[in-house]
């Protein structure tokens, strides 16, 4: 069964159309590369896809039901999380209670309020050990309690995964997990990703590093203009379509 999909998605922002008609559908598990030149649409997609933006026509399926906005189960639960090119962290705030923010539960929510001084009920422990055991398995060598400030920039892009980990949700969509990594963190972040889809979750991933996308991705999706111009497995990133896509 298809996991997510999408039809005729169209979008516009002033006199640029970003996307136009764009039909897609993904089946859990995989890994699908989103690869396109600058402007191509691949973030704007993405938004749409993870209910964060409202397309100007067209519609977003989840497990076969229309979503208009950011998809949660029955239990409250997010279904589709999303991480963002710029880390979105609370640099004030503890490593741990960062990804405790993202924890499915929703318990991790405490945290917030108690950084807000609002009165807040005890977390259970067993979302702070599940997070603790995020965060070894992510994140080595950085301290629970270290402010996500102090970390460094490759730590912090591998904790903001971590948060998108947390929520348990079935489908991640990472904008540029890559970007700005050394190359000890860019193969972390590699092997994270090939270890999600063994999990059995949807990872859909923009990635202008196509090397690294024929390392981590099962099938390709080729954006160019706001339309698809090639899609299949990742030796479609040979194709004469797609080298005149970035070449120009």
């Amino acid at each position: 069964m298809t996991l997510l999909a999408c039809e005729g998605i169209a979008k516009r922002f002033g006199d640029t159309q970003a996307l136009a008609g764009i039909d897609l559908g993904f089946e859990q598990p995989a890994t699908v590369g989103l690869v396109g030149p600058n402007g191509a649409g691949k973030t704007t997609l993405i938004n749409i896809l993870a209910g964060l933006l409202e397309p100007d026509k067209g519609m977003v399926f989840v497990d076969g039901k229309r979503v208009r906005r950011v998809p949660r189960g029955m239990d409250g639960g997010l279904i589709v999380a999303r991480t963002f090119q710029e880390t979105r962290l609370i640099m004030d705030a503890a490593v741990l209670d960062n990804i405790l923010l993202g924890c499915r539960s929703q318990r991790g929510m405490n945290t917030v309020r108690s950084i807000l001084g609002i009165r807040t009920e005890p977390r259970e422990s067993k979302d702070i050990a599940y997070c603790r055991e995020l965060l070894a398995a992510i994140v080595p060598g950085v301290g629970a309690l270290e402010y996500a400030g102090n970390i460094s920039y490759g730590q912090q892009k591998l904790l903001g995964l971590a948060c998108c980990i947390a929520t348990e949700a079935h489908i991640l969509l990472l904008d540029e997990p890559l970007a700005g990594l050394d190359p000890t963190y860019r193969g972390r972040t590699i092997d994270l990703i090939r270890t999600l889809r063994a999990q059995g979750k949807l990872v859909i991933f923009i990635e202008h590093d196509l090397q690294a996308v024929r390392a981590m991705a099962d099938s390709v999706i080729v954006l160019g203009e706001g339309a698809i111009i090639a899609q299949g497995a990742p030796l479609v990133l040979d194709s004469s379509e797609v080298l005149e896509a970035y070449l120009g």
